[in-house]
């Protein structure tokens, strides 16, 4: 039988892994042998392996032997998916318009509507903040409706470009002979029918092979090139949308209901938050004006493609740069000087994303959050001066390798494996606690985080900036039609896909490492790993002090109004292959997490790698290696497609495999 200890079930179990192939049932025998002393040997020598569990329909097995001994199994698998109907959208085309067509008809309008000229870099708006936005975001989508009307998109899923007025002919010479065949019975029409067939084969795969060449050789990386691969339609389909199993409200309402754990922060609030005195050790932290040069060169750094709720995309910005570089001045210093944040700029589009391929609850989706672009302009301003002030001022832990200069999560993984290579090396082990926060990003209580930036130096006219900008943020689901769901209000997290909201983690999280005694924290984001190490002989002690530090952190999340999951929290013994082995035997005791004892697990996967005991990769070389030829496999029912290049680049792991390869490697 597959026991988890048998070293060949082990072993199999590995293989199978790593051709990313799973066995549906392992928990019983399939194979009985009776011997003449009357003894009995079972085994799984009978397997039923697949791709994808999920497609598994049904699975029996027969209770008495059905043939030699071997039971009689069935499987139900589902071969193929109904794709949903096409979706009328409707998009722009930026192709054919030039950034004078667009800045000569948006000009006229934003001095007329404005009162501002595009020479101006400072002005004083005649009407409020949010109105002299919703009037920007007007004046644009008009003159993007006048240079690039909305046009109705062609979705169809039987559109074969390669197929050439040359390769249809064919096809259908081949039909006529095949028809020809089949009403008279003649030789001669068979003959011809197969000749036309393996014509219009080859004619077919070489006319495909071409163009997908034509249009991988346009991409420039490995992220690129998969893209192109989704957009031909070669690569395989993703879970279906959330939008099949729950209605965009319902989705809308659930995310909401997470980033609303905590009360909104009233004046009162923030008027204490400011009555906290300043240190005088070093400079208070204020908002600058900027100028229009550095707006102009922030458009011009936008590569994201995505549009917030206002259907203001990156193209329109980056062609009317040198028009728009004025009014976003005004807009900008405005907000800064005024410490409000544009009521428009709150609003986020949700689309929705399946974890599973049947999400049977919300809670089996996550969101992705589309902000405005206009918006993130905004924030880069405050990003870049916020992250200079603490770099300057050297306010950042040393233990936070996340969204900061010279750090990444190389950097963190090396930080792990040296100190457990240092620990070998001194024939010592070493204990590592991964954490697991739950929703940490939108359950951060904005008083608390308010209370963290003037800790830092942030003044008064900066915190009040910051509690506007939390403040009054709605989200509604975007639909399968482009539509949206009902607006939903916020009170507490920090915006899923804006600039500042990384940063403002790390300012919230950053005392996080003062609260241990005994070990070292490794730190990205909110992935938080706590590490020690100590000789064999003095293993027990280790875990105490392991213990103490692990329910500090348990502690300080609770203190922050944080969830720790102590479910997901994982612990890794670390060391020599002698010493893991001995520890093995020996029973150790369990570390124990808010009354949760946490079982040793004998992987962990921190940020993409996977770390075993003996820190020998086995498991992360397996699990790459799974993804590798999961990625290949997609694209074998294209192979006579794809030229020879292509092939050998994809075998050879030039551009499908390297993503897999470098992660966690440094350039």
């Amino acid at each position: 039988m597959l026991r988890r200890k048998n070293r060949h079930a082990i072993f199999l179990n590995n293989l199978l892994s790593a051709y990313n192939l799973y066995i549906v049932n392992t928990t019983e025998p399939t194979h009985h042998v009776i011997f003449r002393n009357g003894s009995l040997r079972e085994s799984c020598i009978d397997l039923c392996i697949v791709r994808d569990t999920d497609s598994v329909l049904a699975h029996t097995k027969s209770q008495v032997p059905f043939a030699a001994g071997h039971d009689l199994i069935t499987l139900q698998y589902n071969l193929s998916r109904t794709l949903p109907p096409p979706i009328p959208r409707h998009i722009r085309s930026w192709r054919n318009v030039t950034p004078e067509a667009l800045n000569n008809a948006l000009s006229p309008l934003l001095c007329s509507q404005l009162s501002i000229t595009p020479s101006q870099s400072e002005s004083v708006f005649c009407h409020g903040l949010d109105a002299s936005v919703s009037t920007l975001t007007d004046a644009i989508l008009s003159v993007a409706d006048s240079v690039a009307p909305l046009r109705p998109a062609r979705l169809s899923f039987r559109h074969k470009p390669w197929v050439d007025p040359e390769v249809r002919s064919l096809i259908h010479a081949r039909d006529r002979a095949y028809r020809r065949f089949r009403r008279c019975h003649r030789n001669s029409d068979l003959l011809q029918y197969r000749v036309l067939r393996t014509e219009a084969r080859s004619r077919l795969d070489s006319k495909k092979s071409a163009y997908f060449t034509a249009k991988m050789n346009d991409t420039s990386s490995s992220t690129e090139l998969w893209r192109t691969l989704r957009s031909l339609g070669v690569t395989p389909l993703g879970p279906p949308s959330p939008l099949n199993y729950f209605t965009a409200d319902t989705l809308a309402q659930h995310y909401a209901s997470i980033s609303s754990c905590s009360r909104p922060i009233s004046s009162e609030i923030i008027d204490s938050i400011c009555s906290i005195p300043l240190t005088q050790s070093r400079p208070a932290f204020s908002l600058q004006p900027i100028t229009a040069s550095h707006i102009i060169k922030l458009i011009t750094t936008i590569s994201s493609k995505s549009m917030g709720l206002d259907d203001i995309s990156s193209p329109m910005l980056s062609l009317a740069s040198s028009t728009l570089s004025a009014p976003l001045t005004t807009i900008i210093n405005t907000s800064i000087t005024s410490a409000t944040f544009p009521h428009t700029w709150k609003l986020a589009s949700i689309i929705p994303l399946s974890k599973t391929s049947s999400p049977s609850s919300p809670n089996d989706t996550r969101p992705i959050a589309l902000l405005s672009e206009l918006s993130k302009i905004l924030e880069r301003v405050i990003h870049t001066q916020l992250i200079t002030y603490l770099i300057d001022q050297n306010l950042l832990s040393p233990h936070q390798h996340g969204f900061r200069p010279s750090h990444s999560t190389q950097t963190a993984i090396l930080d792990i494996t040296e100190r457990v290579r240092s620990a070998i090396d001194k024939r010592m082990v070493s204990v590592l606690v991964s954490f697991d926060f739950s929703k940490a990003f939108d359950t951060i209580p904005h008083r608390r985080l308010l209370v963290r930036l003037r800790e830092i130096g942030c003044d008064d006219l900066t915190i009040r900036w910051f509690a506007d900008y939390l403040s009054l943020r709605s989200l509604a689901v975007r639909k399968a039609d482009g539509s949206h769901s009902h607006l939903y209000r916020t009170t507490s997290g920090v915006s899923q896909g804006s600039v500042l909201g990384p940063l403002l983690f790390l300012i919230y999280i950053n005392s996080l490492p003062s609260i241990l005694s005994h070990s070292h924290a490794i730190i990205f984001t909110d992935d938080t790993q706590i590490i020690s190490y100590a000789p064999p002989s003095q293993f027990k002690d280790l875990l105490s002090r392991m213990t103490a530090d692990a329910n500090a952190v348990h502690q300080w999340a609770m203190d922050n109004g944080l969830s720790l999951n102590a479910q997901k929290t994982r612990v890794l013994l670390l060391g020599s292959r002698v010493f893991i082995n001995a520890l093995g035997r020996a029973n150790p005791p369990k570390i124990v997490l808010a009354g949760t004892a946490l079982e040793y697990s004998p992987t962990v996967k921190i940020l993409g790698l996977v770390l075993d005991s003996k820190l020998n990769w086995d498991a992360q070389i397996s699990s790459a290696s799974s993804k590798i030829h999961y990625a290949l496999y997609s694209l074998r029912h294209h192979r006579n497609s794809l030229s020879r290049h292509l092939r050998q680049a994809s075998r050879s792991g030039a551009d499908c495999s390297t993503p897999r390869l470098r992660s966690g490697c440094a350039d």
